[in-house]
């Protein structure tokens, strides 16, 4: 190998070498604002981030479910005044709402005398329209 090969070899190496430390300088500025410095930073942005998510899938299931249990609700009631007309056929609805509501949850299918309890009612007073939704489950 001649003497001009091995200068021109040292210097692609050192321009390799420079353009290698330019990369990982620039790896490191990128990562420094794109990351708070500390752990604790880290977690609270991660934490916000779950929150603002919850708070969408909260949103989001609010404005789906309740005109979901709004047709369930009436749909009970259907059932519920349809009893005796029906020879008591829309009793299978009823049994059907029941487990639905074991299995799926309360977001969808409400206990057994809420359906009788208007919205306005029941959204103003929390605890009294519970009392009375208890009352009228009994009977």
């Amino acid at each position: 190998m001649s003497r001009s090969d091995q200068l021109r070899q040292a210097r692609l190496a050192e321009a390799d070498k420079d353009r290698q430390g330019q990369m990982a300088e620039a790896d490191r500025e990128r990562q420094a604002e794109n990351e708070p410095g500390s752990l604790r930073e880290r977690w609270r942005a991660a934490r916000a981030a779950m929150d603002l998510k919850q708070k969408a899938k909260d949103k989001l299931e609010a404005k789906v479910a309740a005109p979901a249990k709004a047709v369930t609700n009436r749909a009970l009631q259907w059932a519920w005044k349809a009893l005796i007309p029906s020879w008591g056929l829309s009793l299978i609805y009823i049994n059907i709402h029941v487990f639905l509501r074991m299995v799926v949850g309360e977001k969808l299918f409400c206990k057994l005398g809420e359906e009788w309890i208007p919205k306005q009612i029941s959204g103003v007073s929390g605890e009294a329209s519970k009392s009375t939704s208890k009352r009228i489950g009994m009977i």
